[in-house]
Order: structure tokens, then sequence, then C-alpha cells
């Protein structure tokens, strides 16, 4: 379906390498006719507490390595020069938190915010909250990584795990309890979620998905 529309803005927060981005740009071109843009918002720093990376494995070690050496960085930078024209990524280099207290974007809502950085339950709750006044009424509040609604899971092991800055434990409880925390029930699916915004204070599930 194209959506005879203006220009769809896209804000994403934690970006990494840059393939969730160029998913977005990719599908604005193919359906919006007016194409849109996307803003990535990430510090492409060292994140992993000290216990993931010792604990986690080998991925989670090279996710560290790449973010302290800087090639993740170089690397987002290359992918996303494939973006389509139509649509084009840019960036801001920083937290979310640490761009708004320096002023360091527009504040003119955004169609869109997908959120997709740290998944420490700290990192996630401070991200939505900023997340929720960038989102225009009528759009979309989504992110990534909720395998389980804190309704579906067990209750006490999900607090405990996000309390002591658990990343992976089968699932994120880091958040699953922010974003149960935030808006209850979502909608979502294989790990994706989200909310509608209806007005500047209420949400609901979104409609069309």
């Amino acid at each position: 379906q194209t959506f005879p529309m203006t220009r769809l803005r896209v804000l994403e927060v934690g970006s990494f390498l840059g393939q969730s981005a160029l998913m977005w740009s990719e599908q604005i071109t193919r359906h919006c006719t007016d194409g849109g843009s996307v803003l990535c918002i990430d510090p492409w720093k060292p994140f992993l507490s000290e216990g993931d990376v010792v604990n986690c494995g080998p991925l989670y070690q090279q996710t560290q390595r790449s973010l302290a050496d800087g090639s993740a960085f170089e690397q987002f930078k290359k992918n996303i020069s494939q973006a389509s024209v139509k649509a084009p990524i840019v960036f801001l280099r920083g937290t979310l938190s640490e761009l708004f207290t320096f002023g360091g974007f527009s504040i003119e809502p955004f169609d869109i915010v997908y959120v997709d950085g740290s998944h420490y339950y700290s990192d996630v709750i401070q991200d939505l909250l900023l997340a929720k006044l960038l989102v225009r009424v009528g759009g979309v509040l989504c992110g990534d990584d909720l395998e389980i609604q804190f309704s579906q899971c067990n209750r006490s092991q999900c607090l405990e795990q996000a309390i002591a800055k658990k990343d992976f434990i089968g699932y994120h409880p880091g958040v699953t309890l922010a974003v149960w925390g935030m808006f209850g029930d979502v909608w979502s699916q294989a790990g994706a979620w989200a909310v509608q915004k209806t007005t500047d204070a209420t949400w609901r599930l979104p409609e069309g998905i």
C-alpha cells in the first residue's frame, strides 16, 4: 500500500550498525509518496555491564569491543550511505537524554519513534519518558526486544533480573518491565511492540497493524 501523505519523519533511538535505519528508509521509500527521513540517535559508546560482557558470550564481547574501538560507528556510517535519497538517514551522536538537555535536535514531533537502544531497565525507562514527548498525536511509539509482556512472565523473576541489570535471560527483563510500567500491555509480535498516541497524555493499541 502507498500512502499519499506529507513526508514521514522517523526517529530511531539506538542504531548500532544501521540495519534497522535502512529498513525504515526502505519502507518509507516504498510506501510513502512524498518520501521522508530517518534521524538516528545513538552514543556509539560501550554500554554493556561488566557482568554481561564476561558471562554472556562472544557476541556481547564483540559488541562492546566494536563500540569501544569505533568500528561500529564507522560501519554504521558506511551502511547508511546506501539509503535512498527519497528517505535519507542522518544521525546525532549522544543519548536521547543528552540531546534533550543540550537542545541537540528540533522538538518538532515525529510520526514514528522507534526505541531500540540499551535494554537495561533504567535506560529503557529514560528513553521511553523522553520518546513519549517526541511523538505527534496520532503517531506511533514502538520498539524491539519485547519477547514477553510483564503480564505473561514470572513477575518476581523479571523484577529481580531487571533491577540486577541483566540484559537477557531468555527475554529482555529491562524492556519487559519498562514497557509495562509505562503503558501496560501493548501490541506485540515477534519481539516488536507498539502503541499509538491519542492525546498528549493517552495511548492505545495502534490501528492498522
